[in-house]
């Protein structure tokens, strides 16, 4: 079985989540309040190791391989509750850190 790593729970969803193949997620403690609309609010952020590409990211029962790991991922989960995960299609996903020019 493999070691859980990062985990949450979804306690809100924004209006506008579902325009782009994306999803923002913060804390709902960390987010500021004119972001919530477009983003996936979230509590009990655990970060107990470090993602990495190759790991597997499970939401509501569907597995997504990560291809990639944006170099602020770890610091802005710890400190923010933050992260953009782009879907690519299929069953890929890359996760970053939003910051346009790392894409």
């Amino acid at each position: 079985m493999a070691k859980k790593i990062y985990s949450s729970k979804i306690i809100e969803l924004g209006d506008f989540i579902a325009a782009a193949n994306m999803i923002i997620m913060f804390d709902e403690a960390m987010a500021l309040p004119e972001l919530r609309d477009a983003c996936v609010m979230h509590t009990g952020n655990q970060l107990t190791g470090m993602i990495e590409t190759g790991d597997v990211y499970k939401i509501s029962g569907a597995e997504f391989k990560i291809l990639k790991v944006g170099s602020e991922v770890r610091k802005n989960l710890m400190n923010l509750g933050h992260i953009t995960i782009k879907f690519d299609g299929g069953e890929k996903m890359t996760i970053y850190f939003f910051r346009r020019d790392s894409w």
